[in-house]
């Protein structure tokens, strides 16, 4: 099988356990012919632990062998030691902690804290007609201007089928003993469509508001790209080795209608994500990673998008955005556009730059 560049296969001692297995990897693909695969195995134990429960170790990159006490904890582990090794196998690709639904080759990106609802917006999406792409990680690229994601079974919180009985029926396991467990929905046993890859057309930020009631209707506020890419930098899973990640995720938000929307009722917010995204194409905004400016502290990268310029500290991880007015006085003291109307010591710019030098993006001022 194949998550990504990740290519895997599983050993299986026991004939019931391999046919879970293999029905929980269902919409991963076969990697390609000849390609090399990692080893993952999963033994039953011939004897139970002192409560008398079954056992099983697995053993595999980004496993050890200690022993799981149910399957559900198997599977856990499972999906993570498969979801870490494929960040492994593919460090020249940026990754968001996003779901993704493509219709007519365009794709909405959903990407958002754990617990938000991106697994249940995102198979009501699917309950609709949308081809499925991923609900965990988004694979972002620098030779393709298409996300993409491993269509890995869609894991659902304990309690969380309540929220799509659509999929009760498919759920792996059926049931623990009638109490509260993880569930697993491989996709395809729904029926639903697997797309590899989609042009960008709508990137969420989904959000929940803590007070508001499970009833409450979703709403939206629009975002500048410049704003979306320092709401994305947050949902990344390797910005640090991937270099310069903030040109990446501008080209995504220019590509794309860019939204904060918090939730309201799984079917209310996939009704409001269809909506938003029947906009026609994004206007096109252009992307400009500026050169190394002379005054700027060392890893730091400014990327132009339009008028605005998001500045990335990439050795700390500080990101922020900045309007025209701020971008203008940026250009001038990195060095780009030297504008002799401005005063960097002056009362309305020096609070400015002292900021810069504390945020540790600005070395000197020449």
């Amino acid at each position: 099988m194949s998550a990504g560049a990740f290519n895997f296969r599983v050993e299986v001692s026991h004939a019931d356990d391999r046919a879970k297995i293999e029905s929980f990897f269902l919409d991963l693909p076969n990697p390609p012919q000849g390609a090399p695969c990692e080893l993952i195995e999963l033994v039953r134990s011939e004897q139970r632990d002192e409560h008398g429960e079954q056992q099983w170790t697995l053993a595999g990159p980004r496993l050890d062998d200690r022993p799981t006490v149910s399957f559900v904890g198997v599977l856990l582990r499972l999906m993570s030691a498969v979801n870490l090794s494929a960040l492994d196998a593919e460090p020249g690709a940026l990754h968001l902690h996003a779901a993704a639904a493509a219709r007519d080759g365009r794709a909405v990106v959903i990407a958002a804290e754990r617990n938000t609802g991106k697994t249940t917006t995102v198979s009501h999406l699917v309950k609709r007609g949308w081809s499925f792409i991923t609900d965990e990680t988004v694979r972002l690229t620098t030779d393709s201007p298409d996300v993409g994601g491993f269509p890995k079974p869609l894991s659902i919180k304990p309690g969380g089928l309540d929220l799509v009985p659509h999929l009760v029926a498919h759920a792996i396991p059926a049931s623990v003993d009638g109490r509260p467990s993880f569930s697993f929905v491989p996709i395809g046993a729904t029926g639903a469509r697997v797309a590899a890859s989609a042009t960008p057309h709508l990137t969420v930020l989904l959000r929940r508001d803590p007070l508001a009631g499970g009833d409450a209707a979703p709403y939206s506020r629009r975002l500048r790209p410049a704003d979306a890419v320092v709401a994305l930098m947050q949902e990344t899973l390797d910005a640090g080795r991937y270099g310069t990640a903030a040109l990446r995720l501008a080209q995504l938000a220019v590509a794309s209608h860019c939204y904060e929307v918090t939730c309201g009722s799984p079917e209310a917010t996939a009704d409001h994500l269809e909506e938003l995204f029947s906009s026609p194409p994004a206007e096109t905004v252009d992307v400009t990673l500026l050169p190394e400016g002379p005054n700027m502290a060392k890893d730091v990268v400014s990327v132009e998008i339009g008028d605005a310029i998001v500045v990335h500290a990439q050795s700390n991880g500080g990101i922020f955005a900045l309007d025209s007015a701020a971008a203008r006085i940026w250009r001038h003291v990195g060095g780009w556009n030297v504008d002799d109307a401005i005063d960097v010591a002056g009362p309305v710019v020096a609070p400015f730059v002292n900021q810069l030098r504390s945020l540790g993006v600005l070395a000197e001022v020449g």
